[in-house]
C-alpha cells in the first residue's frame, strides 16, 4: 500500500521515511539555468508549494552536502547535479498563520516572525551576530550588513506564503493593506531591504511562493526585481500533479478497480486548474 504523506511538507522526512514522493527535481536544474535569480511562483492552496521549497532548501543548503545521495536518491537531480548544489546559506521566511485581526497586532507578529527566523538562521549556521530589537526592515538590514564580515557564503532567501496575511487583511481592512505596502509601510520596507541585499551580492537568489500577485504588484518599485514564472508554460507542472503523474499514483492503489474512471472523475473535478493556454489542465 502506498504511504502517502498527508499533511507532511517536509522533504527530508518524506524521502527518508518511505513516503511517496513525485519527483519535481528537474525544475531545480531549469530554475538554476534560467536567467531569473529572483523568482515568485503562485499557485492555489494544496499545490505542494511548501514541499517544493523544502526540497529546494535541502538541495542548496551547505549543511546537507554530505547527505545528498541519501536525500536525492532515485531523483532526476541526483543524476544531473547542478553547479550551485549545496552552496548556500538558506534564509527561510514563512508568513503563514500571522494574527491579522488588527493592524497593530499584525505588525508586531510580522516583526517577531522576522526576528525569530533570523535568529534561527544564525543559530543554524553558528554565526555570531547579536540582533538588536528593531523593525522588521531594521533586523534584516543588520543581518545583511554584518553577515559578509562573518562568511563569504551567499544567501538563498526562500519565502513561503508571502501573501497569506496580506490577502486576509485586504478582505476586511483595505486601508490597512494599503498602509503596509505603501512607501513607508513595514512590509514594503522589509522587501526593499531584501532588494538592497541582492544588489550588494549578499542575497544571490530568492524564491517566493504565494497565491496572488496583488501584494507584490502593490509594492511596485519596492520589490520590482522578482520575476513571475507562474504562467510560464515551461513550469506549468512544477507544482501539483499532472495527468501522467496522477495516473501513475492511481496504478499503485490496488483498491481502485476502475482506474480510468477515477482518473476521469479527477479530470472533471480539477481540470479547471490550467495556468497557460499552451498546456492542458492540471490535476491537484
Amino acid at each position: 500500500m502506498l504511504k502517502l504523506p498527508k499533511g507532511n511538507s517536509n522533504f527530508v522526512d518524506i524521502v527518508t521515511k518511505g513516503f511517496v514522493y513525485v519527483d519535481k527535481t528537474k525544475y531545480i536544474e531549469m530554475l538554476e539555468n534560467g536567467n531569473d535569480k529572483f523568482v515568485h511562483f503562485l499557485r492555489p492552496r494544496r499545490f505542494g508549494k511548501t514541499l517544493f521549497i523544502s526540497m529546494l532548501s535541502c538541495y542548496y543548503d551547505i549543511l546537507t552536502k554530505d547527505n545528498f545521495d541519501v536525500y536525492f536518491k532515485d531523483t532526476y537531480i541526483h543524476e544531473h547535479p547542478t553547479v550551485e548544489k549545496n552552496s548556500y546559506l538558506i534564509l527561510p521566511f514563512d508568513f503563514s498563520g500571522l494574527n491579522d485581526t488588527s493592524s497593530d497586532m499584525l505588525e508586531r507578529e510580522f516583526t517577531q516572525r522576522i526576528e525569530d527566523q533570523c535568529k534561527e538562521f544564525l543559530n543554524k549556521y553558528k554565526i555570531d551576530i547579536e540582533l538588536e530589537k528593531r523593525s522588521a526592515a531594521g533586523i534584516i538590514s543588520q543581518l545583511l550588513y554584518e553577515l559578509p564580515s562573518k562568511t563569504d557564503i551567499p544567501i538563498y532567501a526562500i519565502i513561503d506564503e508571502y501573501d497569506q496575511f496580506s490577502n486576509e487583511l485586504i478582505s476586511f481592512d483595505l486601508k490597512g493593506f494599503k498602509n503596509i505596502v505603501s512607501k513607508n509601510g513595514y512590509v514594503r520596507k522589509f522587501y526593499e531591504t531584501l532588494k538592497i541585499g541582492t544588489s550588494k551580492g549578499v542575497v544571490k537568489r530568492i524564491f517566493m511562493t504565494g497565491v496572488s500577485p496583488i501584494t507584490l504588484d502593490s509594492m511596485t518599485s519596492g520589490f520590482n526585481i522578482s520575476t513571475n514564472l507562474s504562467l510560464d508554460p515551461r513550469y506549468h507542472s512544477m507544482m501539483g500533479f499532472d495527468k501522467d503523474e496522477m495516473y501513475k499514483l492511481i496504478l499503485e492503489i490496488d483498491e481502485i478497480v476502475n482506474k480510468q474512471a477515477v482518473l476521469q472523475d479527477m479530470k472533471i473535478m480539477y481540470d479547471g486548474y490550467c495556468f497557460t493556454k499552451k498546456k492542458k489542465g492540471m490535476l491537484i
